[in-house]
């Protein structure tokens, strides 16, 4: 099922699904599958697309690998579907099939198996993988999982550190690879397949499609901080549990979705990670951090009457930037999606705008 899922997000993303209502009923499987899924609850007055889940793709992978939780999915320019894969999410029941052992009876996940694997199969896929729009396998690396990976390419003395929980892909168009992640601070007594412990994943990675690493923006933070400009690696920005970017190819700029932690979209520089700004919901800087968690959850805010909180709840979920210089913020904490304006030099700057007025500190409208 986690493999239909997968194909259903990739089709989505990538505009090559299929309508649901465009073919006839008949016997044949993929008929049957047209006829039993779709969209549902369609708008009576908007024109909504259909899509079918193709349980063919992706073609089978290699070396018995299997596929944890999918923590991001991205469609790049070449049609190329990248898939970042969380192979620390294998359940126990199939983290029984892992055949790599490791010590004390365990495997190679750190789960006990003292009579070793159950079955002659499977092994965790690596974090990231590149299929073609058929579903064909293309490139793999990186990880946990990816025997010798992160010794060879991925090393602390370089400034990289792997995610402990992975979350958020994206190509940009000079064909860099950016991913992040969400994982918390791992305990003392850290699962054997934990990839720092000084604190929690606050930053976002930079490499080549061949996963040569190129630059990390953030650190490892232990509490949020919605306002820091320069607290990470090299004068970068700290981050906190980032969950999506985009790069603005007219101006180079990446924008992080930042995050389930923190409550902003930082702005800085693809190139330098250098920082340029920051805002938060309505396009306010400085964001208050403090008002924010006092503020609870939405609901308490909607049985107050309060339907234009002034702040994004976590997780600020997603951050995308369409070809007229919008840029769209999916703050799903509070249900809503937020508009700004790329062009305004308000944007990212010091500016209070509580009231949610458009036209003020960048902010279109929700």
């Amino acid at each position: 099922m986690r493999r239909v899922w997968v194909v259903l997000a990739a089709m989505l993303a990538s505009g090559g699904a299929l309508a649901a209502d465009a073919v006839r009923k008949d016997q044949s499987i993929l008929d049957r599958l047209y006829a039993n899924t779709g969209v549902y609850n369609k708008s009576t007055s908007g024109t909504t697309p259909g899509f079918v889940a193709d349980p063919g793709w992706p073609a089978p992978l290699p070396h018995n690998w299997m596929l944890g939780q999918i923590g991001g999915l991205y469609v790049d320019q070449n049609d190329h579907i990248w898939v970042y894969n969380r192979p620390r999410t294998m359940t126990n029941d199939e983290a029984a099939l892992e055949t790599r052992g490791g010590a004390d009876g365990k495997n190679g996940l750190g789960f006990a198996r003292p009579n070793g694997a159950v079955a002659d199969c499977c092994i965790a896929a690596p974090s990231i993988l590149e299929f073609d729009t058929a579903g064909k396998l293309l490139r793999s690396w990186g990880g946990p999982a990816d025997p010798g990976w992160l010794e060879s390419h991925c090393k602390a003395a370089d400034g990289c550190i792997w995610p402990n929980s992975e979350h958020g892909i994206y190509v940009d168009h000079k064909g860099n690879l950016w991913i992040a992640g969400n994982g918390a601070r791992a305990p003392d007594a850290a699962p054997a397949w934990s990839t720092h412990k000084d604190g929690a994943d606050g930053f976002v990675l930079k490499f080549d499609q061949d996963g040569n690493f190129k630059m990390r923006i953030g650190g490892t933070p232990t509490a949020p901080a919605s306002n820091d400009t320069s607290g990470g690696i090299n004068g970068t920005p700290l981050l906190y549990l980032p969950a999506d970017m985009v790069v603005d190819p007219k101006t180079n700029r990446l924008y992080v979705a930042d995050g389930y932690g923190n409550r902003r979209v930082l702005v800085v520089d693809a190139d330098t990670g250098k920082y340029i700004g920051h805002f938060g919901a309505y396009g306010s800087n400085p964001v208050d951090d403090a008002g924010a968690a006092a503020g609870g959850r939405w609901v308490t805010d909607r049985l107050k009457s309060v339907k234009k909180p002034a702040f994004f709840r976590n997780p600020v979920h997603c951050v995308k930037i369409a070809d007229d210089g919008k840029i769209y913020v999916c703050d799903r904490g509070n249900d809503r999606i937020q508009v700004f304006d790329s062009k305004d030099p308000s944007l990212g700057k010091p500016c209070s705008n509580p009231e949610g007025v458009a036209g003020k500190c960048g902010f279109v409208f929700v």
